[in-house]
């Protein structure tokens, strides 16, 4: 029984570091200058409110929430700075999602 609980606690242990994703607040001054530019030409009217930098399993990402009036959006990059996607809060209406997509 001790066997079988030291070898089910080293499982626990292994598995739940390799899945790790680490979510780190960087200033943003400090995100990469191919975002910053991205942000100014395709979200001139926004304000960056929060940058984080993400490491999954070794992927390095960046998610930015910007805001703009009432508007809080969510930005995505990859390690290049390349722009990957946007994403309102789940709560956001239809016409604020028609508005961005516009």
């Amino acid at each position: 029984m001790k066997k079988l609980v030291s070898i089910a606690f080293i499982v626990i242990i292994f598995f739940g570091s390799v899945g790790a994703i680490t979510k780190t607040a960087i200033k943003p001054h400090e995100l990469m200058k191919e975002i910053t530019n991205d942000i100014a030409t395709n979200f001139a009217d926004y304000l960056i409110l929060e940058a984080f930098k993400v490491n999954n399993n070794g992927v390095i990402s960046y998610e930015v929430i910007l805001k703009h009036e009432a508007l809080r959006l969510t930005i995505y990059y990859n390690d290049n700075g390349k722009f990957i996607r946007k994403a309102l809060p789940p709560k956001s209406s239809k016409a604020l999602t028609e508005k961005l997509s516009g």
